[in-house]
């Protein structure tokens, strides 16, 4: 535009004064369109984002597709370097994460998948996902119903593929054989397909042993995470 707009000043003026008035509308009206983002003079430097923020932008993302609860999406692995250390050690396949509710374990079990999704970029919203347990085994409960368009054993092989899960609540079902089968099956299937693990619950491995001892013995080769007994949201209403 400024070379169109020199071309037609030297075309159109010839001597002194004109091309000095000239310069002057020209100068005018560029500052104009200037000010109004038409035209700049110079190239703006466009900021070039690290890796490591797209990353972290694609790891938001992750997590909200598999449904992380919004109050957990933001945890960091810093919160719980005195429980974890600066980096998890996974080398026995997750971690079993024990205590009162409220204590933080759910908020612990995001941060720990948040820091996995950082360090390991091959895994995607297809190789993850987060299983509240109250919700699993009423979807699964639902299926059984003739008019359903799910079916339990469907939903449950949905999971045979991924690398990593989150199984949030671990004991909230009801105490009822139905259910507890129902978790025994997805559980059996995780370590039989040798997935990653990171499970939150308020029970104990003798709990566990109830239900099945040779998951409970399964589980015991979780790395476990004992959490202060204290109802952090308890406290805080205080």
């Amino acid at each position: 535009m400024l070379s169109t707009a020199k071309k037609m000043q030297n075309h159109l003026a010839s001597s002194p004064t004109e091309i000095s008035h000239l310069n002057l509308l020209m100068g005018n009206a560029i500052k104009s369109l200037a000010e109004n983002g038409l035209i700049t003079d110079r190239k703006k430097p466009q900021s070039i984002e690290s890796p490591e923020s797209i990353r972290a932008k694609q790891v938001s993302e992750i997590m909200e597709q598999i449904n992380v609860p919004k109050r957990y999406r933001n945890a960091e692995i810093s919160m719980f370097v005195g429980v974890t250390g600066e980096k998890p050690d996974w080398s026995r396949k997750g971690f079993c994460l024990r205590g009162v509710t409220g204590c933080g374990k759910s908020t612990l079990a995001a941060a720990l998948l948040r820091d996995r999704l950082m360090r390991d970029k091959s895994l995607k919203v297809s190789s993850v996902d987060w299983i509240s347990v109250v919700s699993y085994v009423e979807r699964i409960k639902s299926a059984a119903h003739p008019q359903s368009k799910e079916r339990g054993y469907d939903i449950l092989r949905s999971y045979r593929k991924k690398r990593l899960l989150v199984i949030d609540d671990l004991g909230k079902q009801r105490d009822h054989d139905w259910d507890k089968s129902t978790m025994i099956s997805l559980l059996w299937q995780a370590y039989d397909e040798s997935q990653d693990l990171i499970i939150t619950t308020q029970k104990t491995l003798s709990d566990v042993d109830c239900w099945d001892d040779a998951l409970a013995s399964r589980i015991g080769t979780l790395m476990d995470i004992p959490l202060e007994q204290i109802d952090h949201r308890h406290e805080k209403r205080k």
